[in-house]
Parts: structure tokens; C-alpha cells; sequence
């Protein structure tokens, strides 16, 4: 949209200027350094717009060679950034899953203790009854 503009106000200035150029037909002396020379007003306003023209896209030239290298120059960054901000997250999805086994494995080890820590404290406080009695049992009588 915006270079459709461009176009539109490029054409309405190419527009304007030979319509005042057509209405400018007369002969004039031009006078450039050490000469002197006549030609009809109409070249010399269209010579003088179209070295205005050359003036202004050289210049804009240099600027536009500038900032091409300036993008390229942002993108290869942007692409180093990525690449190392991918290594990054890696890493750090790598040491949560390290840190989260880790816990796991501790936890495990705890509750394993823990249930050997029960059965040896339950076997200790209720332990089986003798199978023989110390006394004689009478099993025939």
C-alpha cells in the first residue's frame, strides 16, 4: 500500500512538471562557468529535475548500501542469539530433569529407609511367640 502511494505521488510530480515545462517554451541563455549557450527553458527545467534526481539516489544510495549491511549484519546476531538461546534452554531442561531425578532417587532412598526403619521397629516390639513353651504342655492329657 505504501509503495502504491509512492507511485501516485511520483506520477502526479512527473505531471506537474511537463505540464510547467510545456508552458515554458522560450529560449533562454544559459551561462555554465566559462560558456554561454541558448536552448529552449523546457530542457533545461527537465535536465535540472533530472540531475535532482540523480542527486537525491546517490545519496540515498550510500544510505540504503548502509542499512542493507547494517540488516545483514542484525540477522546474523539474531541468528547466533537463537542458537544460543536454544543451547541455553537445553541445558536447562537437561538440569531440571537431572535435578528432578536426583530427588526422586532421594526420595526413594528415604522411603525404602524408612519402611526397613517400620518392619525392624515393628519386629522388635512385637516379636513372635516361641513355638515351644518354656513350661511342659500336657497335648496327649
Amino acid at each position: 500500500m505504501k509503495r502504491q502511494w509512492q507511485v501516485v505521488v511520483g506520477l502526479i510530480l512527473v505531471i506537474l512538471i511537463v505540464v510547467f515545462a510545456a508552458g515554458n517554451m522560450a529560449s533562454v541563455k544559459i551561462n555554465v562557468f566559462f560558456t554561454s549557450f541558448s536552448a529552449p527553458l523546457i530542457l533545461v527545467i527537465l535536465l535540472c529535475v533530472l540531475l535532482g534526481a540523480l542527486v537525491v539516489m546517490l545519496t540515498s544510495w550510500g544510505n540504503f548500501i548502509r542499512l542493507k549491511r547494517q540488516v545483514k549484519k542484525l540477522e546474523m546476531q539474531q541468528s547466533t542469539n537463537e542458537a544460543n538461546l536454544t543451547l541455553e534452554v537445553k541445558k536447562a531442561v537437561e538440569n531440571t530433569r537431572l535435578d528432578y531425578e536426583n530427588k526422586m532417587a532421594s526420595l526413594k532412598a528415604d522411603y525404602e529407609t524408612q519402611l526397613t526403619e517400620e518392619k525392624n521397629k515393628n519386629l522388635k516390639s512385637d516379636p513372635l511367640p516361641d513355638p515351644l513353651p518354656k513350661e511342659g504342655i500336657d497335648y496327649f492329657g
